[in-house]
Parts: C-alpha cells; sequence; structure tokens
C-alpha cells in the first residue's frame, strides 16, 4: 500500500478527497441508503431494536430541518457507533478468553457524535477526550447507533422488500448470523474480516461485486437483513470503514486547531449493491450455487489479472492497494508473464508449487528454463527444487535427496514439556527437561540454555541478516548482544534513539516503575495478561512508552511492577481493598466473557454507594429480568446474579440497592428466565 493511502493527510478531510472518492459520492446519491447526501429527504422511522433497548418510548419532537452536512457527521458517527456495538457484541457472546483491545474505534465515536450533537465547534477540544460525555455501555451506544442512522436519513425498515429486487444498503444494516441455530446461519462469519480485500474495497471506494440479502423476522419482531452470498465482503467493508474512520481521526487530531475548523464529514463505503431473495427453497439454492460456484484463482489467472491492469494502464506500485496484496506479490505474479507456456501450464494444474514458478520465470531463457525444470522434477518440495534450480544454474552438482527425517508433533512436545515439569528429576536429567520445555516454547528455559546450545536454535541466514542490519546502523557484536539480551525484540533504530536519551542495556531489563504506569497516556495503552511479565523493554517494543520514558524511569526510585497481575492487586490495595475483600468483588462480577471480574475502580464507587459482594451474588427478581433484559438471550444452564447483570447488561448501583431489597421469588438461572419471559409472552397473547 502507498504511502499516501497508509497515511491519510489533512488535506483529505478538509475536502480534497480524490476525484474516485468523489465520483463514488456522486453515484451514491442515488441511493435510498445515502440519504445524507440529499437536502430534504423522509426520514423513515428506525426498527433496529437492539438487544437490552427497550422499544417504544414518547413521541419525538419535530426538530428543525437539517443540512445536508449534518446527516453525513449523523451517518459517520452511526457507522462508528455500529463498530463499538459489533466489538462490544463479539466480547459478550463469543466467550473469549480475554477482552480484545478495541481502542481505535471508541475515540473515533466519541468525537462524531458529539459534532453531530453540537457541530465542528466540538474538534477544537478533541484532546479533552476524557471530558466527552458519551455511552460508557453496550446499551447506550446501541441507542446511540440507532438514533443517529434515524437523523442520517437511513431506513431500517425491511419488510416490504421485493424478490429479486436490487438495492443499495448501507453494510452496517447486513447482519451475519453466527448462532449455528439460526435459519439464516453462515459459518464464514465466524472468520476474520480479510484486511486485504479491505484495503481494496478502500483504494476502489466501493463493493464491485452485487451481494445476496434475506429479510428474516427474528423473534423479537424485528424484521432484519442477512447475508445470503457476500458475508466476507460485507465484514471486510465494514473493516474499511473502520480504517478509514481511524484514519481520518488521526489526520485531525494532530493539526492546528485553525485548520481542524474546516475539517468535512469523512469518506465512507456508505452503500454496497445487493439483490433481495426472499425466504424460500429457491433462496437458498440460490445463496449455496452463489457461494460454491466461485473457482480459486490459482496464480496464472492471478497475473493475467495483473497484467490485464497494466495494460490498462495502472502502474505496477498502483496494483497493491487495489487487490490487497503486497508489492512483492505483485511482482512475482508479473514476472510470471516471462514462464514457458508448458511450465505455465504445470502451475495451473497445480503441478508445480508457486516458488519454483517464481524461481524458473527469473531465467531469461525460456530453453533454459524447461531445461532447469526438468533437471529439477525429482524435488517436491518447494524449498528443495529452488535450491536445486540454483545448484543446476551454477553448473555445480545437484544437492542430494535427503531421507524425510520424522518430526515429533508440538503438542506431543508441550505435553512432554508441562510433564517433566511436574515430575521430580535428578541434577543429571535436569538439562534435558530445560532443553523439551525450550523446545515447547518456553523462553525462560531457552534464556538458561548454555550459549552454545541456543546458537544451535538461531537460523545462520536470519542471523547475519540481522547482523547486517545492526552493523548499518554502527553496533558492533558487542554492543548487539548487550542490548537484544536485555531485549530480543529492540531494533537498532530504537537502540540509537535510546543512547540519545542516555539509556543502558541493563535499562530494558528493569521493571517500570509504578508512578510510570499510572501517566494517563500509559495506563490507557498497557495491556496484557496476568501473567505476562512487564520491562521497560517489552513496554518500548509494544510502543507503550517511548526511548525517553526509558531513560527517565530507570532513574527513578519507588515500586517496580514486573506483572499485569501485580499491578491490578496494587490497584485494589490503593481502592482500599484487602486480598480478602478483592477476591470477594471479583468472585461476585465473574462472567463468562470477563474472567477476572469487576475492576477496583468500579469496585470502590459500587462500595461508597452501599453495594456489598454478598448483594452482587443473589439471583435477580422477576421484575429486574423483565423490564432491564427482557430480550437476554439467556443459556439454560446460565448462572444468573446481580453481578452478571452489572457486568454484561450495564445495571446501576441504584438499581443494585433497589433489586436487593425486592422481596419475593427471584430468578437463578438461565431457564428459570426463559420460563418466565415466555409465561409472559404468552399471557399478552
Amino acid at each position: 500500500m502507498s504511502n499516501r493511502r497508509r497515511q491519510m493527510s489533512i488535506d483529505d478531510v478538509l475536502g480534497g478527497q480524490s476525484m474516485k472518492a468523489e465520483k463514488t459520492t456522486r453515484t451514491a446519491k442515488k441511493a435510498p441508503t445515502n440519504a445524507a447526501r440529499r437536502p430534504a429527504a423522509p426520514v423513515a422511522k428506525s426498527a433496529d431494536k437492539t438487544r437490552g433497548a427497550k422499544a417504544g418510548g414518547k413521541a419525538k419532537q419535530q426538530e428543525p430541518a437539517e443540512q445536508p452536512g449534518d446527516r453525513a457527521w449523523a451517518y459517520a458517527a452511526a457507522a462508528a457507533c455500529d463498530l463499538v456495538v459489533r466489538d462490544l457484541e463479539w466480547q459478550r457472546s463469543s466467550k473469549p478468553r480475554t477482552v480484545p483491545r478495541w481502542e481505535d474505534a471508541p475515540p473515533v465515536a466519541h468525537v462524531l457524535v458529539l459534532v453531530a450533537r453540537e457541530g465542528t465547534s466540538v474538534l477544537e477540544r478533541i484532546h479533552e477526550q476524557a471530558q466527552l460525555k458519551c455511552p460508557t455501555d453496550w446499551q447506550g451506544w446501541a441507542a446511540e447507533r440507532a438514533a443517529l442512522f434515524e437523523r442520517a436519513g437511513v431506513s431500517a425498515d425491511f419488510r416490504k422488500l421485493t424478490d429479486r429486487s436490487v438495492i443499495q444498503v448501507s453494510p452496517h444494516h447486513i447482519d451475519l448470523a453466527t448462532d449455528p441455530k439460526h435459519p439464516m446461519f453462515d459459518r464464514r462469519a465466524k472468520l476474520p474480516p480479510d484486511r486485504g480485500m479491505a484495503e481494496s474495497i478502500m483504494a476502489l471506494g466501493e463493493v464491485v461485486e452485487v451481494m445476496q440479502v434475506t429479510p428474516h423476522e427474528d423473534d423479537d419482531g424485528i424484521t432484519r437483513l442477512y447475508s445470503g452470498s457476500g458475508s466476507r465482503r460485507t465484514q471486510a467493508t465494514r473493516l474499511a470503514n473502520r480504517l478509514l474512520l481511524t484514519r481520518w481521526y488521526d489526520a485531525v487530531r494532530f493539526t492546528s486547531d485553525e485548520r481542524r475548523k474546516q475539517v468535512t464529514p469523512p469518506f465512507l463505503i456508505r452503500a454496497v449493491h445487493a439483490m433481495v431473495r426472499l425466504e424460500g427453497k429457491a433462496r437458498t439454492a440460490a445463496a449455496v450455487v452463489a457461494n460454491q460456484m466461485r473457482l480459486s484463482e490459482d496464480i496464472i489467472r492471478e497475473a493475467d489479472g495483473v497484467e490485464q491492469l497494466l495494460a490498462a494502464g495502472y502502474q505496477l506500485n498502483e496494483l497493491p492497494e487495489r487487490l490487497g496484496k503486497s508489492l512483492r506479490t505483485i511482482t512475482n505474479l508479473h514476472s510470471l508473464n516471462k514462464l514457458a507456456p508448458s511450465l505455465r501450464d504445470e502451475v495451473s494444474e497445480g503441478k508445480m508449487p508457486a516458488a519454483v514458478a517464481y524461481k524458473l520465470a527469473g531465467i531469461t531463457s525460456k530453453k533454459q528454463q524447461l531445461d532447469a525444470a526438468k533437471a529439477t522434477v525429482a524435488y517436491k518440495s518447494g524449498a528443495a527444487r529452488c535450491a536445486a534450480i540454483d545448484a543446476y544454474l551454477a553448473g555445480g552438482p545437484l544437492p542430494e535427496l535427503g531421507a524425510k527425517v520424522k518430526a515429533l508433533p508440538s503438542r506431543t512436545i508441550q505435553a512432554a514439556a508441562e510433564r517433566l515439569g511436574r515430575a521430580s528429576l535428578s541434577a543429571e536429567h535436569q538439562g534435558l527437561a530445560l532443553l523439551v520445555q525450550a523446545l515447547a516454547g518456553d523462553d525462560e528455559a531457552m534464556a538458561q540454555l548454555p550459549e552454545p546450545i541456543r546458537a544451535a536454535f538461531v537460523d545462520p541466514a536470519k542471523a547475519a541478516r540481522e547482523r547486517k542490519r545492526w552493523q548499518e546502523e554502527g553496533f558492533d557484536l558487542v554492543a548487539q548482544e548487550a542490548w537484544s539480551s536485555a531485549c530480543p525484540e529492540v531494533t537498532p533504530q530504537q537502540v540509537k534513539r535510546l543512547q540519545a536519551a542516555g539509556a543502558l542495556p541493563e535499562h530494558l531489563a528493569l521493571a517500570p516503575t509504578l508512578e510510570l504506569l499510572h501517566q494517563d497516556e500509559v495506563e490507557d495503552r498497557s495491556w496484557g495478561l496476568p501473567e505476562d511479565r512487564i520491562t521497560l523493554g517489552s513496554l518500548l517494543t509494544d510502543y507503550v512508552i517511548d526511548e525517553r520514558q526509558v531513560a527517565a524511569d530507570a532513574g527513578r526510585t519507588g515500586r517496580r511492577v514486573s506483572t499485569y497481575a501485580e499491578l491490578e492487586s496494587i490497584g485494589w490495595e490503593q481502592a482500599g481493598f484487602d486480598k480478602d475483600a478483592a477476591a470477594a468483588w471479583q468472585a461476585a462480577t465473574r462472567t463468562p466473557t470477563r474472567s477476572a471480574g469487576i475492576s477496583a475502580d468500579h469496585a470502590a464507587t459500587g462500595r461508597d454507594a452501599g453495594i456489598t459482594p454478598e448483594m452482587l451474588q443473589l439471583p435477580p427478581s422477576a421484575n429486574l429480568v423483565r423490564t432491564v433484559v427482557d430480550d437476554w438471550d439467556f443459556e439454560e444452564d446460565e448462572r444468573l446474579s446481580l453481578g452478571l447483570f452489572v457486568m454484561e447488561a450495564g445495571l446501576q448501583w441504584d438499581d443494585v440497592l433497589e433489586d436487593a431489597k425486592v422481596e419475593g421469588p427471584r430468578v437463578a438461572t438461565g431457564s428459570e428466565a426463559q420460563a418466565l419471559l415466555e409465561a409472559e409472552a404468552a399471557a399478552a397473547e
């Protein structure tokens, strides 16, 4: 990807979008989804009832007519809120072992929501994000998203769509069913989005192919639009919008206050083309055929596509962003145009690996290509055959065909290392056990091995390249080993900046001080597993701190923190909790998606409000289940508690106090909650 695309300039957000982007925007004006671009259009009432949010409410008062720019800001803010909501939904439903980092979207959403509410003057205080009052829980973001989409003129009413009609729809309104029990379930929706496809969509400014979508009424009575074919493109388009929003935000953040007043709304992929297929036998067949009849492109067909683009007038360095591939891959594909026709046929038929094809394509003479291919046909693996081709071209003997070496599966080595770690071994066997643990990936065990044995684990060619990097920056072997032993991930460029700041190699191995970790910019960006070891070197190579902060913290006196678990424990101490109290609060708020439970700061506010861990362990009352989480997707064996609702549904402390005083039956499990809600729904009918 070119530097221009990688770093969006401030000129891009001041109205200087590319001609391609302008053309896409003008075309998108025809789409109902893009009503934000038109001065006046009726606003359809959004039917997006979010999980945990209540339907109904007071009638909305008529507001003054909005300008097209207002709707554009509203759409951008709604898209940012949608990304936050989807991140939170993933945390709630996927039950990950650890909560993922999603720090990019919330600041963007905070700023855009405020711009949509108050105008672009908000951008003058873009660096005061801590003071911006925006939602903090799933329900708040979901409600904000629905209101902003409605304000942008984007209709979410899909009940009257006709079969085989082609529509333009926002990618943020196409749902992907990940529940195997859902009639619209698509297994590909569980795959991560394709970054290369997203960057290609960003470069083109649109999704080229027409998707298939199906309106389906869910159990909550809301008709949603589900993907029939195009799940991967939907995910990639949303990722493209996330990247565009983040780059817009970075460009705005790093400019002057005066120019920031002229900022225009971020350019987004606002709509995709989709054919409506109503539910039924024909729809299922169409979706299956659309997904299964696509041929997976071999490298020869991809190479032909590169040649077609070059013939159309594109330059080689313009193709990576359009095809979602690296420049090296594009160059390799371009080289296949020089491959002998019979060899191209072998590649298409799967008889020749891509690496061998690239190697042969580098030979100028087609006759020599054929001779080299014929002479090395006995070598089956790509690496071995490439080495044989090099030997053949050099005029030397070909490498001997060695017997295949049987390798132990990695899971076998892992299991052996765990058993040896628990076993009582004699001194003469300790060294062998250490070697097995190092083979299993234990860095501490690897560090304890003698230097000659550690050196055997390093690829000589890789070590030579690394040595050359350090030499080019002016470091001798002694200096390289000193810095690399303190922090293996440090780069020579970082070392030069460390030396300029006055830092020494041993400083990288130091644990950071509590004072450093409590600095706002460091605390916001620090994240890791409880057992992860923290050093100044690890914080530097993770880009949490810079070289000057390393040198400054090395000279500080004070308490140093070596793991994230220790840092969490200190937080509880500073909040006034002893070990038993902290454990009680964490146990009362531990959920499948948040195994660590509540944070110390959150627990402190609860304690000050009169909450106790015993209250949080109480099952919720029937009234709370009925009114707060009336469409929660309960698991039958799920244990319900007020602590669960605090962590997963954003229940406030005042609501906890009120519900703890309720007399009467309580709902202890998910199956009881489902029975209660189903019984009341039946009675209402």
